[in-house]
């Protein structure tokens, strides 16, 4: 994914979908958003907003949320 979006060069914002699985891992990438799951939209706008802020708790909180809903 990270490639993809460098060799856009900046022309094109990048979403990416899967539910959230990749969230925080694609944000690291270079992606602008993604496509939520609807069940639990919720807690990936607040791990959305956490990778934002910085630190580890986006992390922490994402990885709970995949064990919860898709292990």
């Amino acid at each position: 994914m990270a490639e993809v979006i460098r060799s856009m060069q900046g022309k094109l914002s990048v979403f990416n979908g899967r539910g959230g699985l990749e969230l925080t891992d694609n944000l690291r990438a270079g992606c602008v958003g993604m496509v939520p799951a609807p069940e639990c939209v919720d807690r990936q706008i607040r791990i959305f907003e956490l990778r934002a802020e910085g630190g580890t708790e986006a992390e922490r909180r994402r990885n709970k949320f995949i064990r919860r809903f898709y292990l």
